[in-house]
């Protein structure tokens, strides 16, 4: 009688440990994978599910402050944006964003980072590179934005955008926002008034065709 019930205490203490085991080990990951999605929420953007703004601040932080590092950074902005909103509706414009984000965002790897840090507001930042892969960067994106109006999508991307580069980011990341952001603005101005020319140019070519 006492073997036996020395052996099914044994037996009882054994499950209770493995069960205490388990347990621990469930709430742990449950933990680890509370702790992934907190941080993934903290860092991207909820409508898009690219990085958002405050990822991109603590990385321009950190290559302005402690990693030296060749940085170049491009600015891009939606065009029409509110247009769209007001013409056909926010779900449109949200799709426009959407649409925007996803097109860039294909451009991501180790060295290039794509946030969305406004409305219809984009950032790349790429790290460690040379000012050439940035150019090279700039026409493909135009290039590859062409192509993707061509095709049968519900919406047109129209995206300004505008560059700069240092060779060195300590110290100089305020200074390389300010000057993409110029480029991009004027970019922005530059397609406006093309788009006013060929408005213009179109009229007065009817006027004459219409004599």
């Amino acid at each position: 009688m006492f073997a036996v019930g020395l052996i099914s205490g044994l037996t009882i203490g054994v499950m209770v440990t493995s069960l205490y085991h388990r347990e621990k080990v469930r709430a742990c990951m449950l933990q680890s994978s509370l702790q992934k999605e907190l941080l993934y929420n903290t860092s991207h953007d909820y409508m898009t599910k690219i990085y958002n703004r405050a990822y991109f601040e603590q990385e321009v932080s950190k290559y302005n402050e402690d990693i030296d590092v060749p940085v170049g950074m491009i600015l891009c902005d939606l065009d029409e944006l509110k247009y769209i909103n007001d013409q056909v509706g926010h779900e449109a414009g949200d799709e426009l964003i959407k649409s925007a984000a996803q097109f860039l965002n294909q451009y991501s790897n180790e060295h290039i980072i794509v946030s969305r840090i406004g409305g219809d507001e984009f950032t790349i930042l790429m790290i460690n590179i040379e000012e050439s892969n940035v150019i090279q960067l700039m026409k493909q994106i135009d290039y590859e934005l062409m192509k993707y109006n061509l095709e049968d999508n519900t919406l047109t991307l129209k995206i300004s955008k505008g560059y700069a580069y240092t060779d060195s980011s300590l110290g100089n990341m305020r200074q390389l926002r300010i000057t993409a952001d110029k480029a991009m603005y004027q970019n922005k101005r530059l397609r406006k008034s093309n788009l006013a020319t060929l408005f213009i140019r179109d009229r007065e070519e009817r006027k004459v065709s219409s004599r």
